[in-house]
């Protein structure tokens, strides 16, 4: 202890025992810091666990406190002090854990004070089925009011190859022309609404790159109009006071997006039970799970508040049962299995999902009913809801769905123009009664059709 090498220099390594905290302070207090440090790493156990979907930096500097804390532990209990051994000139004596930790909370430090944004969202995670948007629409609108933007337009578009390297603010007056002036623009930049890969910015003059996600959000005091009446039609396969079952057919969009303002699933529903405007989010009032638009199939719809929250809460705890049919390429070699893997947005197709490590955590059961030719005819059983879950999920084990010309093969069949994929199961406990409900879609005649043709 003491012994330095080299003998002189401004850096050097000096053996060193430290019974203070980091960099010699607080000499004496072993035990209390002993119970400190303990505390310290409970509270960022907690603090990590409680973020959704962390990102890099704050998983980083998480792992550098908590990597130093525990080094510096596992000393003080073995030994009754921290070694320490790096002398660089008049600086106390530290060591790598000391470095760990104070790196990791400079990290923090920057985060939370230049790059948080407190409300922010993750727009690739819905806990649905899937996703409503259109697959290829770069651009999705929902409405909002905002502040500095005056045409109430809630955007989210991906940034093209020709418009890399462009101003932040050139490219929304772009987008927004010529609704919007370039200082509005500029306005809504500077309180914050404006998010580039999920992250705030307050910078005009950022520089935009091909492929970020650049999000336009409303004030959190925003109060959203309510939903435009429609006439369409719905085939309702179940309904007391509290709750409606849809089986919606193909081609119909579930709720407000790119496009689809006023024909959409919840327009009608606005019209057969008026009292939901109120119920859940105003632009999907009463939608508590959604399907794509070319997936067809059964979806619940609440008609009170109450039934609202209970069947949100029924769905992040995996309590609805939703059972798919599917006919996908190929034969799976085993006639039952489980897709265990994250999901994420697609590195190399900003507007796809693809298996990501990255990714939210996504599980899907199938079981194999039978072959035809070269596909399988297939039950698919839902315990969590990502984007396009089933359809990427397939893709990833070789046996995509059959039709599906995103995550699919090019080749289709005949007479079928969507892809092959019906939610045809639901079963639950009714979320006011808890009386058990169990509800069946038979093949839309599209998908019968191409089974027939095929058989």
């Amino acid at each position: 202890v003491g012994e330095s090498l080299p003998a002189t220099g401004f850096f050097r390594f000096t053996h060193a025992w430290n019974t203070g905290t980091a960099f010699s302070l607080f000499q004496g207090y072993g035990d209390i810091l002993t119970w400190v440090s303990l505390a310290a790493v409970a509270v960022l156990t907690w603090i990590y666990s409680s973020i959704k979907n962390p990102p890099w930096v704050l998983r980083v500097a998480f792992g550098l406190q908590f990597g130093g804390a525990i080094g510096n532990i596992t000393d003080r209990l073995r030994l009754g002090h921290v070694t320490d051994f790096i002398d660089v000139g008049p600086w106390p004596i530290f060591n790598i854990a000391d470095s760990s930790i104070v790196i990791g909370i400079g990290m923090l430090i920057f985060y939370f004070w230049f790059l948080n944004d407190d409300s922010r969202e993750d727009p690739q995670d819905l806990d649905s089925d899937n996703s409503q948007a259109p697959e290829n629409s770069s651009i999705t609108r929902k409405t909002s009011q905002l502040s500095g933007i005056k045409d109430k337009t809630f955007m989210e578009f991906v940034i093209s190859d020709t418009q890399q390297g462009r101003r932040l603010d050139v490219v929304l007056a772009e987008k927004t022309k010529p609704l919007e002036s370039r200082a509005n623009i500029q306005r809504s930049i500077r309180a914050g609404l404006i998010s580039i890969d999920g992250i705030t910015t307050t910078r005009s003059s950022t520089k935009v790159i091909s492929g970020q996600i650049i999000r336009v959000k409303p004030p959190k005091d925003y109060l959203a109009p309510a939903m435009t009446p429609s006439e369409l039609s719905l085939n309702i396969v179940f309904e007391d006071d509290d709750i409606a079952i849809i089986d919606k057919p193909s081609g119909m969009v579930v709720h407000s997006g790119a496009g689809h303002l006023t024909d959409t699933m919840a327009n009608a529903a606005v019209t057969r039970w008026p009292k939901i405007s109120s119920v859940g989010d105003a632009d999907r009032p009463g939608i508590v799970h959604r399907l794509d638009r070319d997936t067809s199939g059964l979806l619940i719809i609440a008609l009170n508040p109450t039934a609202y929250n209970n069947l949100t809460l029924m769905i992040k705890k995996h309590e609805i049962e939703r059972i798919y049919t599917a006919l996908v390429h190929g034969h799976p070699t085993s006639s039952t299995g489980t897709i265990d893997a994250p999901i994420g947005r697609d590195p190399h197709h900003r507007t796809r999902q693809a298996v990501n490590e990255g990714g939210r955590p996504a599980l899907t059961h199938y079981e194999v009913i039978r072959e035809i030719g070269q596909f399988s005819f297939i039950k698919v059983r839902l315990e969590t809801g990502r984007m396009h879950q089933i359809r990427v999920h397939m893709t990833a084990i070789g046996h995509p769905i059959a039709g599906d010309q995103t995550y699919g093969k090019r080749e289709g069949i005949a007479n079928l123009s969507r892809q092959f994929l019906h939610a045809s199961e639901l079963t639950f406990n009714h979320p006011i009664s808890s009386e058990k409900i169990s509800v069946t879609s038979k093949l839309p005649d599209d998908l019968q059709s191409a089974i027939s043709l095929m058989e």
